[in-house]
């Protein structure tokens, strides 16, 4: 699942003057909400030494995992130094991570259906993990001027589909998936 570059690039336009508009930086401000409770959604998965959160924005799942976990940061669009700047999709990223660093558990809360390819992202973030990836995201939601993917849960099964898996809804339309290696 493919879109062009453009249409990719508009959907990420509106993500950053949504931001501008709110008037903050962090996309999980509400924590009264069961989706934006991220350090819940860490106590119910396996979290290795070493996490690298895609799409990571404000970095605010550093705050949801132990100190000792060494936290690395990934976005498209960094919001702070700290960030290592890229696209999951960019074989860069992927050999920074891969050859320099061994990460155990990759995150991508609230990102997957912004890819410009959802496919190869997936891809990616197998090459990368050695122990196991946790999605937070909206399934059956159609393409907007914010979501680049219509997203099922067998979108995510097909590339992960020789990994264990566990699944939770956290709400209607929002899922917590995680695959780990066999």
């Amino acid at each position: 699942m493919r879109v062009e570059k453009s249409t990719w690039k508009d959907r990420l336009d509106n993500l950053i003057n949504r931001r501008k508009e709110v008037g903050h930086t962090n996309d999980n401000f509400r924590t009264e909400s069961p989706v934006a409770d991220y350090a819940a959604h860490m106590r119910k998965v396996h979290i290795g030494n070493t996490l690298l959160d895609v799409g990571c924005g404000s970095c605010y799942l550093k705050g949801c995992i132990p100190e000792e976990v060494k936290y690395y940061g990934l976005d498209a669009v960094p919001l702070s130094e700290d960030v290592f700047h890229g696209m999951i999709e960019e074989d860069h990223v992927v050999n920074h991570f891969t050859l320099m660093k061994t990460i155990d558990t990759v995150c991508a809360f609230a990102v997957m259906d912004g890819c410009q390819d959802f496919d190869l992202a997936c891809q990616n973030i197998k090459r990368i993990a050695k122990r196991n990836v946790v999605f937070l995201t909206g399934i059956g939601i159609e393409a907007d001027e914010f979501h680049t993917h219509k997203l099922e849960i067998s979108d995510f099964n097909r590339n992960f589909n020789d990994w264990e898996s566990t699944v939770w809804q956290i709400a209607p339309k929002v899922y917590l998936l995680e695959y780990r290696r066999p």
